[in-house]
């Protein structure tokens, strides 16, 4: 008999593998283009002239003077300074009428080159944006992952109420102690003088999860979660799209250079990559947390426990629900600005759980034990803080057969 079925949870696993193929799929038909067009391959040498320096987009010129992303080799730098340049604040210093033909050319080149560059972003961003409802890899990435998930989530689910019944306190019968048996403690002896082959022999074999048939109703969940995945992915893709855009267009209107936009996009892919956990661990949250209801109303269950959360931001709102008992068809709010209802992580970055009740009179039976003791106790505190004799010393002293009067 056991005081409730064991709490399940999603296995982690799985969940990086969702999240890896969905970062392997944004990354491939979005950032790798767009790298592959913004990306410099030359191979930087500080032994180079200024021109070659120019040419490879190392060095350019900028507001009047010779700009670097890095420090100046000690080769171009004495190229300027034989120029006339003078070093200022990280720059070398010379107007554009004194550079000789040479310079001139490798800068024109530089910017040709660079227009070159936002002319096919630009062109693959068009290209991208009207190609972005159309069907994605997202599911050859991540349907196998997400059928392994669900089938794990279901042996486990079966595993954890094997035990079916859940007892009830009755608080006006006293328990009776349970005896252990002798026998028990016989096997654990037994076991341990086992060698190391007999005890392979008696583990118990890994679970094949080709093996397991899903449930229907958990087919269909894991259907759904793939369709949701899909379609969030499409629709972020075609936002964020619009918003790279934009951005590029304001840069090229500023006179960023490619080595800026660049690392603008570079930001871009770090939020992407961020979005993909997200939409990885929120959508299999929601989706397992619908599999864990249906298992535990199949299972008899007319209420759930709400289970503290993992996580190190915890929502107020369910740090009040924490332990406490909510039907299944009457869930508590799980967001106070919408007034939404709904089960433990059913709402964005909620990593609390739930496991099914049987019998909730137990809890609350169990809740009034606790109660009660808690009050014995404080009683008992109060009685010994607010004695008339707390604070007499012979008293006291007589507690330990010392003070007495002579």
């Amino acid at each position: 008999m056991v005081e409730t079925f064991k709490p399940v949870k999603i296995n982690e696993y799985f969940l990086k593998q969702i999240a890896a193929g969905l970062k392997k799929e944004i990354y491939d038909s979005m950032f790798k283009p767009i790298f592959e067009v913004l990306s410099d391959n030359t191979v930087f040498n500080d032994k180079k002239t200024l021109t070659n320096a120019i040419q490879s987009g190392r060095i350019y010129y900028a507001n009047g003077a010779f700009r670097s992303n890095k420090p100046f080799s000690n080769a171009v730098a004495y190229e300027l300074e034989k120029l006339g340049a003078k070093f200022k604040h990280g720059a070398y210093y010379i107007e554009r009428a004194l550079l000789p033909v040479e310079i001139e050319n490798a800068l024109s080149i530089l910017a040709a080159r660079e227009t070159a560059k936002i002319a096919a972003l630009n062109g693959l961003l068009v290209r991208l944006a009207a190609t972005v409802g159309q069907d994605t890899a997202v599911k050859l990435f991540i349907e196998k992952a997400v059928d392994r998930m669900f089938k794990k989530l279901q042996v486990d689910l079966e595993e954890s109420t094997k035990e079916r019944k859940v007892p009830v306190i009755d608080i006006s019968v006293d328990i009776p102690e349970i005896d252990i048996a002798d026998t028990d403690f016989q096997k654990i002896d037994d076991y341990h003088q086992l060698t190391k082959e007999e005890r392979k022999n008696l583990e118990v074999p890994k679970l094949n999860l080709d093996e397991v048939v899903i449930d229907k109703r958990a087919k269909k969940i894991a259907e759904d979660y793939t369709y949701n995945m899909d379609y969030w992915v499409k629709k972020w893709k075609a936002k964020e799209i619009t918003t790279m855009r934009r951005d590029v267009l304001d840069m090229v209107q500023k006179g960023a250079r490619t080595d800026t936009i660049k690392k603008y996009f570079k930001t871009r892919w770090g939020i992407a990559e961020r979005k993909a956990e997200f939409l990885a661990r929120n959508e299999s949250g929601i989706a397992g947390s619908v599999l864990k209801a249906t298992h535990y109303q199949d299972m008899g269950c007319t209420h759930f426990k709400w289970l503290r959360s993992t996580s190190k931001e915890k929502r107020k709102l369910h740090e009040e629900y924490y332990n406490k008992i909510f039907p299944f068809n009457d869930p508590p709010i799980i967001d106070e600005k919408t007034g939404q209802k709904g089960l433990p992580q059913q709402i964005y970055n909620c990593s609390c759980g739930m496991v099914g009740i049987k019998n909730p009179q137990y809890y609350i039976n169990r809740q009034k034990i606790e109660n009660a003791k808690r009050n014995i106790f404080t009683k008992i505190k109060y009685a010994i803080q607010n004695s008339t004799q707390r604070n007499n010393y012979p008293w006291r002293y007589r507690r330990f057969g010392e003070g007495q009067k002579v």
